[in-house]
C-alpha cells in the first residue's frame, strides 16, 4: 500500500511526503480518508481543529486537497499497537487523485507546521500538475 516515502527538509524539522495506493476501490472513499486523515490532528483545548478540504476537476481526475493542523498523532497500523504521542504544531497536506482506471492515488505531507507550509506551494503545483497518460 505504500508505494513511496519522502523526507522533505525544513528548518523546523523534517516532513514526511508518504504515496500510497490501494487498488481498485481500497482504502474507502474520499471522505473517509479526509475525516481519518483530519482526526489525527487535536487542539490543546479539545476545541476544532483547523482544517480545510477542496476538490477540483483535473483532466479527468478529481483532485482533493486537505489541510490540516495542531497535535499530530499518526493512526497505528499494527493490530495492538500502542496510539502515537501527539507531536504539537504539526501540519498535513493531503492530495487525493481519483479517477484513474487502476484506482485512488493518496499523497501524505505531515510534519512541522512551518516545514509543510515551506513546501505548499511545491506540493500545489504537484497536486494541479495530474494527467492523463497518452
Amino acid at each position: 500500500m505504500r508505494i513511496g516515502q519522502y523526507a522533505l527538509p525544513g528548518a523546523a524539522g523534517e516532513a514526511e511526503l508518504i504515496a500510497f495506493y490501494f487498488g481498485p476501490g481500497g482504502a474507502g472513499g474520499r471522505q473517509a480518508n479526509v475525516d481519518r486523515w483530519i482526526g489525527q490532528f487535536s487542539r490543546p483545548d479539545a476545541g476544532k481543529v483547523e482544517s480545510s478540504s477542496q476538490s477540483f476537476d483535473q483532466d479527468g481526475f478529481t483532485i482533493t486537497i486537505v489541510r490540516a493542523s495542531g497535535a499530530y498523532a499518526a493512526t497505528a497500523m499494527a493490530p495492538n499497537a500502542p496510539p502515537a504521542e501527539p507531536k504539537p504544531d504539526h501540519a498535513l497536506y493531503g492530495i487525493i487523485v481519483e479517477g484513474g482506471p487502476k484506482g485512488a492515488l493518496f499523497v501524505k505531507t505531515t510534519g512541522p507546521k512551518a516545514t509543510v507550509e515551506q513546501h505548499q506551494s511545491d506540493l500545489e503545483r504537484f497536486a494541479r500538475s495530474a494527467r492523463r497518460a497518452e
